[in-house]
């Protein structure tokens, strides 16, 4: 990569076909290395009737630098052109998919209203026809009065406890499908308050405290979703304590300006952590419903209302040593 000229190439083993050049009586050879940084990307080279002077390989030197800059020049305009090409490709592509992805979107949301729709009209038909069979039931046990016999009463009641489950399975169901369509307007929430509401509500047997273990904050929020998830947390709390007595607890601590943090924690029978994730799917039950009296639907709901409104749900609990659920909630 060094520059080499000579002014006799008949002592010269460095000039390429040197005979042919004898033969036009050429007498002089320069080759100039093509370097851009530190490396070659060629050699240009020249060759004279008459020896070289100082002032033409100057020239010659000079114009080697010359052509390796426009070479280098027109290989990075190349380059641009290429990336810019790959760049124009990659937007188009990125377009693309953006728009695609809005279409299955859009898809989904459309497929998911059309299941809230659905779930929405099934419950709301199915509940006269469940009224309807509990009436005939009690008709026909106003009928028979004294006359109904024992195992005819007992079945009687087993039908209106079922009619009664399924009752509050399509109460549920109908809670389930609108849960993304409550709408209300922000207003500030008094949480400690809210909760000692919820409290006076569910009026909890006598043994089970429910205490609130941290200042609750007052927030701008939608009251009604929060006040059924606290409802919801809490109520399952007291349903499903393996005791007459219990402990619950109700805690809040802000996360970010616009994001609180909220805890529902018992001292009840505790949850495997590989149920973790199933409490949360709809329909699920984790005790037989002859035992504990449940839809299957209210963790389902409660996951469905925070996740539409931006936040989160997790369950903390092992077996044996309580639950904790923890879930964030906007504070707008």
């Amino acid at each position: 990569a060094q520059p080499f000229h000579t002014n006799n190439i008949r002592e010269s083993n460095m000039v390429p076909d040197r005979l042919t050049m004898l033969e036009e009586d050429i007498v002089a050879f320069a080759g100039f290395p093509l370097l851009v940084g530190d490396n070659s990307i060629g050699v240009m080279t020249a060759c004279s009737k008459t020896p070289w002077d100082e002032e033409t390989l100057s020239i010659l030197t000079s114009l080697s630098i010359g052509i390796a800059v426009g070479i280098e020049r027109v290989e990075t305009v190349e380059r641009l052109r290429v990336s810019e090409q790959r760049y124009r490709e990659m937007a188009e592509n990125l377009e693309r998919s953006q728009e695609s992805l809005q279409q299955a979107s859009r898809d989904l949301e459309r497929s998911n209203e059309d299941l809230d729709e659905f779930a929405y009209s099934v419950s709301h038909d199915l509940k006269q026809p469940m009224r309807g069979i509990k009436k005939l039931t009690e008709w026909l046990a106003q009928d028979l009065g004294d006359d109904l016999p024992t195992d005819s009463a007992r079945h009687i009641e087993q039908i209106h406890q079922q009619v009664g489950r399924l009752e509050n399975l399509l109460n549920d169901m109908l809670e389930y499908s609108r849960a993304r369509r409550i709408l209300d307007t922000a207003d500030e929430v008094e949480t400690g308050a809210l909760i000692e509401h919820i409290i006076e509500l569910l009026n909890p047997p006598e043994g089970m405290e429910i205490v609130m273990t941290t200042e609750m904050p007052t927030i701008v929020t939608v009251r009604v979703p929060l006040e059924q998830i606290f409802r919801n947390l809490i109520g399952n709390a007291i349903k499903h304590h393996h005791r007459e007595t219990g402990r619950i607890e109700v805690s809040a601590h802000r996360v970010t300006e616009s994001h609180v943090e909220f805890r529902v924690r018992d001292d009840g029978p505790g949850i495997d952590p590989v149920h973790h994730e199933r409490v949360f799917r709809a329909l699920q039950v984790l005790q037989s419903r002859d035992r504990v009296e449940g839809s299957g639907l209210g963790l389902a709901i409660v996951k469905k209302l925070i996740e539409g409104y931006g936040g989160t749900i997790r369950l903390e609990s092992e077996q044996g040593k309580g639950s904790t659920f923890i879930f964030v909630w906007p504070d707008l």
